[in-house]
């Protein structure tokens, strides 16, 4: 892990906040030379749990999924053609049996590119969601329902987490959802070295405007461009 070469005088701290397996799949995905000498803390801010009803697949003659979350919770593969958003759910879409006829990096991108798709559509998806993807599509004459498979319950940061927005430390802080993002300021009140690597201007606009100038935005809204952003803030390397 460590590489002298590349180590920071006074190195940040690192604060994830996504469920607890996202987080550690990030972390892991990220430079190890780029973590070196860096504390890293794991406190999700939201609970992924699985609803108890059945998903129905019924009629569809396609499914979308918005989430990894989303397949994880949906029945099994039948290899219906299927849409998705973001790479690692179209990734686990084809391993759990689906037929991946698009991948688009955000919902309005989805909602754009699958009005050719054959209806009916369903969306197996989390309780809370964004984007109106059910609701655009049927306004656009493609019936679409939504199966809602998985809620996403609102969490407290750990007392380390609290702790260390606290401390002396400069504290990198990558939020993925407007939601988590909410929950995030809400927490952290005291906070004074925080920096903020947003996945979008829908994320950045909810952090209030004493924190704006400690907001920086990926350039899109993927996980490779987040990797790519936390790894440049943890060398203290502009994002421009």
């Amino acid at each position: 892990m460590a590489n002298n070469a590349e180590t920071v005088p006074n190195p940040p701290a690192l604060l994830l906040t996504r469920p607890r397996e996202r987080a550690l799949h990030f972390l892991n995905s990220l430079d190890q030379a780029a973590l070196s000498g860096v504390q890293v803390v794991i406190s999700p801010l939201i609970d992924i749990v699985p609803l108890t009803q059945l998903p129905r697949l019924g009629d569809a003659a396609g499914v979308i999924f918005t989430s990894v979350h989303g397949v994880a919770f949906a029945p099994p593969g039948s290899g219906l053609p299927t849409y998705c958003v973001g790479e690692r759910t179209a990734q686990a879409a084809r391993q759990a049996g689906w037929d991946v006829q698009m991948t688009a990096q955000t919902a309005d991108d989805l909602v754009a590119l699958v009005s050719a798709a054959a209806p009916p559509l369903v969306h197996f998806a989390g309780r809370h969601r964004r984007g109106d993807v059910a609701k655009r599509l049927n306004s656009m004459g493609i019936p679409t329902r939504i199966e809602v498979v998985y809620d996403q319950r609102l969490r407290d940061l750990s007392g380390p987490a609290k702790r260390l927005l606290v401390s002396s430390k400069r504290v990198i802080v990558p939020l993925f959802s407007p939601r988590t993002a909410a929950q995030f300021m809400s927490q952290s009140k005291g906070a004074t070295k925080v920096e903020i690597v947003a996945i979008s201007t829908a994320v950045a606009k909810v952090v209030p405007e004493e924190f704006r100038g400690q907001v920086h935005v990926a350039q899109a809204p993927t996980g490779l461009e987040m990797r790519r952003c936390v790894e440049l803030r943890l060398r203290d390397t502009s994002l421009a």
